[in-house]
């Protein structure tokens, strides 16, 4: 997830828009419990894709309610 995240930090800069970038960027944050970084992320994926069903898990953790499922 590192590398993923490297990645996906980039890529948010280069395309601030894209909503499934944000989203990937909040699961990764997540998976490495940084968990303020993956609700800050959550919250922008939110924003740019309202009505997308993967919303699930962005409003999930927006809720904290993913924080405590196991991180494996």
């Amino acid at each position: 997830y590192e590398k993923a995240l490297r990645i996906l930090t980039t890529g948010v800069q280069e395309y601030p828009n894209s909503g499934e970038m944000w989203g990937n960027l909040a699961f990764c944050n997540y998976k490495l419990q940084k968990h303020d970084e993956a609700l800050a992320a959550a919250d922008k994926a939110r924003s740019l894709l309202p009505n997308v069903a993967t919303n699930d898990l962005y409003n999930k953790i927006l809720n904290n309610e993913a924080l405590s499922l196991p991180t494996q």
